[in-house]
């Protein structure tokens, strides 16, 4: 969709919310009343603000509305059984493309699905929440139902949502569904695709210095499926930073030495560059640049801004990830730098991810 038409849309849901025509707009779980106010939000996607109560998700080229109160979370997988604390509160699947899964064998997780088993699994239902989750389409829409609980899978544009819901989170799921669109730019400034989907390390099409770049405004976090084709929709996930995260992290990469990294060539196959990787909006007043950040891989690391490729820190590389914006997959050394959970040298950490290899 371009520019052009996602502005369009986003009126024309301006109006629709102002009538109370739409559920996504007039639904919120502590008040059922139309929202006070609607305006825009500080993306430059045009979309309405979302309801009182509410906040946006975006996954690829698509957006939704889900309660304030929704954590994050990770839906069960084939290694259910080691989950400790099942069930819980309502949550945004965390679930992306090239996500690990831990080599437990659940009982019941190779058997063939059961219909009654919404989970898709084999988790038994002490397990299942209420949740959203997103992808790319595999399979068809439709519902299913067992005891309290509906599954609901629909395909919007490049995007598959599934709402897995008890009874008692009905509305809240039609209204989640309802407020679906397809969008070109989502409501952090971060855009369904991007060049650095054509992946090889690909520098931004328009070079700057970020050492000349003015305080900035605000910095969209915008992280890219690289198995996306370039074109095609390919965001799994953003965030937005303003005031002083914004200026930390920004003030972080201009003190890091040029040269990227860190590097480790000999460990890895020198033809691959990883699965995901991050453009880094960077808003100052009217003018926007785009930095490219390498992390995956064990070479080609670091913040390109076209002129030159700066080294990832812990000062500069860590705030860029909370979800839903991850890193899943990689090369150790820039995971130590990249992870909070992790220290600042010595060797990767147990729980440190193993490398992909995306061609």
């Amino acid at each position: 969709m371009s520019r052009r038409v996602a502005v369009v849309v986003a009126v024309l849901a301006v109006i629709a919310a102002a009538c109370g025509s739409e559920p996504g707009s007039s639904l919120s779980p502590q008040d059922p009343s139309v929202p006070d106010s609607l305006g825009v939000t500080d993306g430059d996607g045009g979309l309405p603000t979302p309801p009182r109560g509410w906040r946006y998700e975006s996954y690829h080229d698509v957006v939704v509305e889900v309660p304030e109160s929704w954590v994050y979370d990770r839906a069960p997988t084939t290694a259910w059984c080691i989950d400790e604390n099942p069930g819980g509160e309502p949550y945004v699947d965390t679930a992306r493309p090239y996500d690990g899964v831990e080599g437990i064998g659940c009982p019941g997780a190779d058997a063939p699905q059961d219909a009654q088993d919404l989970s898709g699994v084999g988790a038994p239902r002490r397990y299942w929440a209420t949740h959203v989750s997103f992808a790319a389409p595999d399979g068809p829409d439709g519902t299913a139902r067992a005891g309290k609980w509906t599954r609901t899978v629909k395909t919007v544009g490049a995007t598959q949502i599934t709402l897995l819901v008890e009874d008692r989170h009905e509305a809240i799921a039609e209204a989640i569904l309802d407020s679906a669109r397809v969008v070109a730019t989502d409501h952090n400034g971060c855009d369904a695709s991007s060049p650095i989907q054509a992946g090889n390390f690909v520098r931004p099409s328009v070079a700057f210095d970020v050492a000349s770049v003015a305080p900035v405004d605000a910095i969209s976090v915008c992280q890219y499926d690289l198995g996306r084709s370039e074109g095609a929709a390919g965001l799994i996930g953003s965030r937005r930073l303003t005031g002083g995260d914004a200026a930390g992290v920004l003030g972080a990469i201009k003190d890091a030495p040029t040269g990227g990294g860190p590097d480790e060539p000999q460990n890895c196959s020198p033809d691959l560059y990883g699965s995901t990787a991050i453009v880094l909006r960077l808003r100052s007043g009217g003018a926007t640049n785009d930095m490219h950040v390498y992390y995956e891989w064990c070479f080609g690391n670091g913040f390109d801004d076209g002129t030159n490729v700066r080294e990832l820190t812990k000062a500069n590389c860590e705030p860029l990830f909370a979800p839903p914006v991850k890193f899943d997959s990689g090369s150790s050394a820039p995971f130590q730098r990249c992870h909070e959970a992790t220290a600042t040298s010595g060797s990767a950490p147990a729980d440190a991810p193993t490398m992909s290899t995306h061609p």
